[in-house]
């Protein structure tokens, strides 16, 4: 979709409420492209507006197809500023979707109110999010949950940093989880909690690509809940007030592997703990001085015989047991 042509809205609307209303009252039958300029900051633009919501139970038509939002836009055409994303300093809520729900080049920072949730998306189909940042909000960073189809979520080039009511990053899934490049500090509770534990079949979790870092959260850094194999490469989660990493698949018989270089160390619990059936492998754990428990903690003795191997240079230094 082209900003300009023939099917979009009219030009020229620096709201995004009134863009909204505008939907509603003229909405499209066909999947739809929301362009935002990168000037556009809500506390500004839509300065009484203390949410968005986009619900499937209003727009009844538009929310059987998918959903792109692409912030940055730099006016003409369909370029996009991927350094200057647009800005929400309000909640957005899109619910009860069933199409693949996108967005890209967007920034949710000053959210007030402890018990918000700066992102919300919920969707039966596939979601993904690239260059989106959740960070100072007054409440919970980003919540995902697609749980009423088997889609996938896909999150990269992120960022949920600061969110001091909640948890950065929550996603809630029966598809695969992919993470890349994507960073979780200094959060309320979990920097990133990721789970697809209850989908009808075994799908997988995979963090193998880019920067991944989950520091200085007030509970775990990284908490991941699968069903299928979890798949990790070149993790840094240190000094959060639980875990550094935690990581049960025992709700299938997947393997649990990482590789690279792992660091999980100062956290106020243990550094790594995995829980499985299947096979455990690791590559260069640097777990030291975390206060209460193990360096590494890896479990799977209640499956049938599975081995765990650790390869490379590691260090357990310092830990509390």
């Amino acid at each position: 979709v082209t900003p300009g042509s023939a099917s979009c809205s009219p030009s020229g609307e620096t709201s995004f409420e009134n863009l909204l209303t505008w939907i509603y009252n003229h909405e499209p039958n066909k999947a739809g492209v929301i362009w935002i300029d990168k000037t556009y900051v809500s506390s500004t633009n839509d300065s009484g507006a203390t949410g968005f919501i986009l619900d499937g139970g209003i727009f009844t038509t538009l929310s059987n197809y998918s959903l792109t939002l692409k912030g940055g836009w730099n006016g003409t055409g369909t370029g996009v500023d991927t350094t200057s994303p647009s800005e929400f300093n309000v909640p957005l809520t899109i619910s009860s979707w069933n199409g693949d729900i996108t967005l890209s080049d967007i920034l949710f920072t000053g959210v007030p109110g402890p018990a918000s949730t700066a992102l919300t998306v919920q969707t039966s189909k596939k979601v993904t999010l690239t260059r989106v940042k959740v960070d100072d909000n007054d409440g919970a960073g980003a919540r995902v949950d697609n749980t009423a189809g088997a889609s996938d979520v896909i999150v990269s080039n992120s960022e949920f940093k600061n969110n001091l009511g909640g948890r950065g990053l929550d996603i809630e899934s029966y598809g695969t989880i992919t993470l890349s490049s994507v960073i979780a500090d200094g959060n309320g509770d979990e920097g990133a909690y990721l789970s697809n534990w209850f989908a009808p079949t075994a799908k997988n979790i995979t963090l193998t690509s880019g920067s991944l870092e989950f520091n200085d959260n007030g509970l775990t850094g990284l908490l991941v809940w699968s069903k299928g194999n979890v798949t990790l490469k070149d993790i840094t989660a240190n000094n959060n007030g639980a875990d550094g990493v935690y990581i049960d698949n025992r709700n299938g018989t997947g393997n649990v592997t990482l590789t690279g270089t792992n660091i999980f160390s100062e956290n106020t619990n243990g550094g790594l703990v995995v829980w499985s059936k299947g096979a455990i492998s690791a590559s260069n754990l640097i777990a030291n001085a975390n206060d209460t428990y193990w360096g590494a903690n890896l479990h799977n003795a209640e499956g049938a015989a599975q081995p765990v191997t650790i390869t490379g240079s590691s260090q357990f230094k310092f830990n509390g047991r």
